[in-house]
């Protein structure tokens, strides 16, 4: 009795099938770690800009110019923080930009003390909107579980946000 022998096209198609069976888990899993490595990124950007927004004031009082050009210019570079809701982000560069202004009328030392006032209420007034963003980002997103968290924080960007993110990620693992 002769045997059937396998057909090319049926070894073929299950070639092909398990080939796309692979892909597909490659693509699930790059993903995967994708959102998680930037639900981390937008986590670590934003508790660390609730730590500086609780302590400025107090580093604002000491009245040290190099350390309030260091804390602008690490709010500034905190740009993951801004990329979870354009409200936050503007809120980052307009408490930055505030903070350099009265650095510098700081270190300049030819303003009148009402002026050095209004400089001062204008960068506590920018840290309060600031940490109150910060503030309600953290508890509307916090959660125990780490992964449900890098999930509520990916859903919570913008299409544009995730796609920039991605392709930074992806450029950077490329270099």
């Amino acid at each position: 009795m002769k045997r059937k022998a396998l057909s090319p096209v049926f070894v073929a198609a299950v070639l092909l099938a398990v080939t796309a069976c692979i892909l597909c888990l490659t693509f699930y899993l790059q993903a995967l770690n994708v959102k998680s490595m930037y639900g981390t990124d937008i986590r670590k950007a934003i508790y660390e800009t609730n730590e500086i927004t609780a302590t400025l004031e107090d580093t604002m009082n000491q009245g040290d110019y190099k350390t309030l050009v260091h804390t602008a210019a690490r709010i500034e570079a905190l740009s993951d923080a801004g990329m979870l809701h354009p409200e936050i982000d503007k809120a980052r560069l307009a408490l930055a930009k505030a903070l350099y202004e009265y650095a510098d009328a700081l270190a300049d030392g030819s303003y009148s003390q009402g002026a050095m006032k209004l400089l001062f209420d204008d960068t506590v007034n920018a840290n309060a909107d600031l940490r109150l963003l910060v503030q309600h980002a953290i508890s509307s997103l916090a959660d125990v579980d780490v992964k449900k968290m890098d999930r509520a924080f990916y859903k919570a960007m913008n299409q544009s946000s995730r796609f920039y993110k991605e392709t930074t990620l992806l450029a950077r693992h490329e270099g």
